[in-house]
């Protein structure tokens, strides 16, 4: 997580502060300073415990500026802020959600895309987390299938499409999005009603 108001630097950013050059520290040659048993880094600001190692690593640029310096390394903040920065892993444990359900519901639209991409990991805003429409919690354990109010969801789509005009071109992204259901149950369900319209 990339707290509000923080900056991070990736391994390139981290051997820079140590004064050695990209291609060695990447060459494998040499103790790296963020993989050092003997002088521990600070944690990187997206580690998780099951993540054995990290492909994108990025740690907290004050931390990693004061232990390149000798000197006393400051806290992280630990009070949750609307703009702080979420992973994928991290969004989708906020939203209690497994991570592929959290990545699949980003493709299907019923969860935006990422806000911000640092070092080609892509993050959300806990804002934006926040806003995410969950009518009757649909996500995780039986999720898109009743809601509370009983209706099935052919029931949530057929409601859903008699709110648009007649005329409106109602995609499956669209469809999905209002009816809380999988993109490919709602594209099934289109293709259903063109078919039966021929």
């Amino acid at each position: 997580m990339i707290r509000h108001g923080r900056r991070v630097l990736d391994r390139r950013g981290i051997a820079e502060l140590h004064g050695i050059s990209w291609s060695v520290a990447r060459s494998g040659r040499g103790v790296k300073p963020w993989d050092d048993p003997d002088n521990p880094h600070p944690e990187p600001v997206n580690a998780s415990p099951d993540v054995v190692k990290l492909r994108n690593a990025m740690w907290d640029e004050e931390q990693a500026t004061a232990f390149a310096a000798g000197t006393s390394i400051p806290d992280l903040p630990t009070e949750d802020h609307e703009e702080d920065l979420l992973t994928d892993r991290e969004a989708a444990a906020y939203l209690g959600l497994p991570l592929r359900e959290f990545r699949d519901s980003v493709s299907d639209g019923r969860i935006p895309e990422a806000d911000e991409k640092h070092f080609r990991v892509h993050h959300w805003l806990r804002k934006t987390l926040d806003a995410v429409d969950r009518p009757g919690k649909p996500f995780g354990g039986g999720a898109f299938s009743r809601s509370p109010d009983g209706r099935t969801p052919r029931e949530r789509m057929q409601a859903a499409l008699a709110e648009w005009a007649p005329d409106t071109k109602v995609t499956a992204a669209a469809l999905a999005r209002v009816a809380a259901v999988q993109r490919s149950t709602a594209r099934k369900f289109l293709a259903e009603r063109r078919d039966s319209a021929t």
